[in-house]
């Protein structure tokens, strides 16, 4: 059997591409009390292989509906690495669809306010604060996106993530 290997029809260096999340920050406009803001650079390799690296910032301030707590969370930094696989890396590299993978690292404060435990036996609630916790997180992230050309070097894509922690910081609370 005569294995046939796909000519490249891009360069080896094809471009470097440099993008925003809109998302996020759209949303907090909108309400949402958590979220992100974040920027990134991908270099294309063949229009094939493309490693990113991604940083941003992210912030939370939020009571959850039914819950007895107020999260905080203060500007933190992130930082991601990966790479990308485009499927249709002999086509226009003005249309792209990839899968591809990232770790992600950030070190981030955060406290939690006005916890409330209802107390059965006595009938009286605890109330509580955790104070400020210093910590990092380490995540992998499994991605998958679609990214089209709409005029001259403007793009807009989708992408869906998945996330998984790896490791985290050891602090009293958890």
């Amino acid at each position: 059997a005569v294995i046939r290997v796909v000519k490249m029809k891009y360069p080896l260096w094809e471009s470097v591409s440099a993008g925003i999340d809109i998302w996020d920050p759209l949303m907090r406009a909108f309400g949402q009390k958590y979220g992100l803001a974040g920027a990134w650079v991908e270099l294309s390799l063949h229009n094939r292989y493309k490693p990113v690296f991604e940083f941003g910032l992210g912030q939370a301030k939020n009571t959850p509906s039914g819950n007895n707590y107020t999260y905080r969370s203060p500007m933190s930094a992130y930082f991601k690495i990966g790479v990308n696989y485009n499927f249709l890396y002999n086509s226009s590299p003005d249309y792209q669809f990839y899968g591809g993978l990232r770790y992600g690292f950030s070190p981030f404060s955060y406290s939690i306010d006005n916890v409330t435990i209802g107390g059965s036996y006595w009938g009286e609630d605890a109330k509580f604060d955790i104070p400020s916790q210093k910590t990092t997180v380490g995540w992998m992230e499994i991605v998958m996106g679609l990214r089209v050309k709409l005029w001259g070097p403007i793009s807009a894509g989708w992408m869906f993530k998945y996330h998984k922690i790896m490791h985290e910081g050891n602090t009293p609370y958890g």
